[in-house]
């Protein structure tokens, strides 16, 4: 993937790698995410332990938002009583503008 290449990806947990961050933080200068919010991520409610978890993929957004640069953009999706789990990689390559989604 070329670094001029715009990059969509979508996960319901935002953990990724170190190598795929490092990659989106310092190879492409388009970077979009869309990831649940806290309310949308299946752990939302639980109890005990995994009650941390949302907190957790949260902390790890920050983090990931805070070394970033103005080319990565950030979405959370959030609707009442749905949970998100959607998983995809997009990349547009330079000579076609339209887009795709799949």
């Amino acid at each position: 993937v070329k670094t001029d290449q715009p990059i969509w990806l979508a996960t319901g947990y935002f953990n990724l790698t170190p190598d795929i961050s490092q990659q989106l933080l310092t190879k492409h200068t388009s970077t979009k995410l869309l990831v649940a919010s806290p309310a949308a991520n299946s752990f939302f409610r639980a109890k005990g332990f995994a009650s941390l978890i949302t907190r957790a993929y949260s902390l790890l957004e920050q983090n990931f938002f805070q070394q970033a640069g103005t080319g990565v953009g950030l979405c959370e999706y959030e609707r009442a009583g749905w949970t998100f789990h959607a998983k995809g990689l997009w990349i547009q390559h330079p000579s076609h503008k339209e887009h795709m989604i799949g």
